[in-house]
């Protein structure tokens, strides 16, 4: 965990796994979407998914908009 972040969100990745998956496999399967399902699956590879969060003041939240 990144000593920073002040909040973490964890979910299982079965859910999104499949969601992602599907909306790729209705694509029509060129190199390209064929690419981006192989790295899907990779990224998705373990149980859970976690996502860090961190506080930044407002000038800096507008600066990385």
């Amino acid at each position: 965990m990144a000593a920073s972040s002040d909040r973490v969100i964890e979910c299982r990745s079965e859910l999104l796994r499949d969601y992602a998956l599907s909306v790729l496999d209705s694509l029509p399967a060129d190199e390209s979407v064929l690419e981006q399902r192989r790295q899907w699956e990779a990224r998705l590879a373990s149980d859970m998914l976690r996502q860090m969060f961190r506080k930044l003041d407002l000038d800096d939240a507008l600066r990385r908009i």
